[in-house]
């Protein structure tokens, strides 16, 4: 016995009547459940495809910048500086004889020794920088820094007083040149313990001279062009001497 068409072809073949055009084309345009499986499928498969391709553009394409990581800069060592300490460290190289001797507060400078500093070679234009406190003194007290220092007879010495004067000199084999002799300047903080903070910048044969920062005097000489550096002190007296810094000028 023939079967009777299915419901879906009997609509596609007799649309109905009186209805518009356009209904009728949407109802003639029905399709088959089997069609309508194998878009859905395809549909399916598009929808997968397209993801697999976006994890694969993920994954495979381009690459995306990450984030940098946020680094914190390292402080770069002080531009310049040859030598720096705080003498309050015992720190290596040091003469610890003959008047010279570290303690807890620094190093301390008696019987006019002249103390020189562990550089690897001589310097010559330079900032030698060293903080001075008077621990005794007398009235002939005058101590400070050495510079370009050949020998232990050969050398320049720029030197305060508990008085508030300043001196600048030179030991030619052993015999003493007075170069600019004591002079008062009211920078110098004075006093039997004073602290001050003394300076020599050393430009060729030309040299200045301050105490905390602030310039007491000038020279000029030209017996010497380079040396060692350390500090000395004064016959009778005791002077302690922290934060010592050599730096190219």
């Amino acid at each position: 016995m023939r079967q009777s068409a299915p419901i879906w072809k009997r609509i596609n073949r007799s649309p109905i009547k009186g209805a518009p055009v356009a209904a009728q084309r949407q109802i003639g345009d029905v399709a088959s459940p089997s069609a309508l499986a194998r878009g859905a499928i395809r549909a399916c498969s598009l929808a997968v495809a397209l993801l697999v391709g976006a994890l694969a553009l993920a994954g495979c394409g381009a690459p995306v910048a990450a984030p940098s990581a946020r680094q914190t800069p390292t402080p770069a060592a002080a531009a310049g500086v040859i030598y720096q300490d705080a003498l309050t460290d015992r720190p290596a190289g040091w003469p610890t004889t003959n008047g010279c001797a570290f303690q807890a507060d620094g190093y301390h400078v008696t019987s006019g020794a002249v103390c020189p500093a562990p550089l690897a070679q001589p310097v010559g234009d330079v900032s030698i920088r060293v903080t001075a406190q008077a621990v005794t003194t007398n009235a002939s007290t005058s101590y400070g820094i050495v510079f370009r220092l050949a020998n232990f007879k050969n050398y320049y010495g720029f030197e305060i007083t508990p008085n508030g004067k300043w001196t600048f000199y030179k030991e030619v084999n052993g015999a003493f040149h007075s170069l600019v002799d004591y002079t008062f300047v009211g920078a110098i903080q004075m006093g039997s313990t004073a602290r001050n903070t003394l300076e020599v910048d050393a430009h060729g044969s030309h040299f200045i001279f301050l105490d905390d920062g602030v310039t007491v005097g000038q020279g000029d000489d030209s017996s010497f062009a380079s040396g060692g550096c350390g500090v000395d002190g004064a016959n009778g007296a005791e002077v302690v001497y922290t934060d010592f810094r050599v730096a190219r000028v």
